[in-house]
């Protein structure tokens, strides 16, 4: 039987040679592998800050000479600010109500501040806002008047918050405003006035009394 050496050189050519035709053919046969899926990034940050009667006093949206607003100012440098804004009702509930559900008031029939949303039926099947981000995961924490509370009578500082929306929430999820700061003006019959005037006579007297100081 003849045999043939090979010289070392010589037999590295031809592996070379096999070897790339392998290669070759493995890339003819093989389909292109799916390029490697982008990293999910992770949920961002969301953040709203829900002002009473701020109207366009900021200096972001042209000011007034007596209110300085730096602090709202650089958070507007720091995202979106919308200069043609338009409310769904022009009184505390219905418009926070709608502003948190999605929902009209022409739909809910919530009009005016009486109404407590979360006994109505329309309602039964919809998430709000927050309750929304906290289903799909998010950690939800809230603090003040957010759903309708108001002020002037300690009952009115529960409010109407949705107790399946949060996470934690201060001073309670139970009561959206904690207990009131400001003067307290007796009746003779030593009733305080935030139970014994309406809130408008009362921010009258609340004024009179802060001129007074100045």
């Amino acid at each position: 039987m003849h045999t043939m050496k090979l010289s070392p050189n010589r037999l590295t050519v031809q592996l070379s040679v096999v070897l790339g035709l392998v290669l070759a053919s493995t890339a003819c046969t093989t389909p292109a592998l799916e390029p490697a899926p982008e990293p999910t990034p992770e949920a961002p940050d969301v953040l709203l800050i829900s002002i009473d009667d701020l109207n366009d006093w900021v200096g972001v949206l042209g000011g007034h000479p007596q209110a300085l607003t730096p602090n709202i100012d650089r958070l507007a440098e720091r995202g979106m600010v919308f200069t043609n804004a338009h409310t769904t009702a022009p009184l505390c509930n219905p418009s926070r109500t709608a502003l948190m559900s999605g929902l009209r008031p022409s739909t809910t029939g919530v009009y005016d501040n009486g109404p407590d949303w979360r006994r109505l039926e329309v309602f039964q099947d919809i998430a709000t806002l927050p309750r929304y981000f906290r289903e799909s995961g998010y950690q939800t924490m809230g603090g003040g008047k957010l759903f309708h509370a108001h002020t002037y009578r300690p009952q009115g500082f529960f409010g109407l918050n949705d107790p399946n929306a949060w996470d934690t929430y201060y001073p309670s999820i139970g009561r959206q405003l904690p207990d009131e700061v400001g003067p307290r003006f007796d009746q003779p019959i030593g009733i305080p006035v935030t139970l014994a005037l309406t809130g408008p006579q009362w921010l009258c007297r609340t004024r009179r009394w802060g001129m007074g100081r100045l």
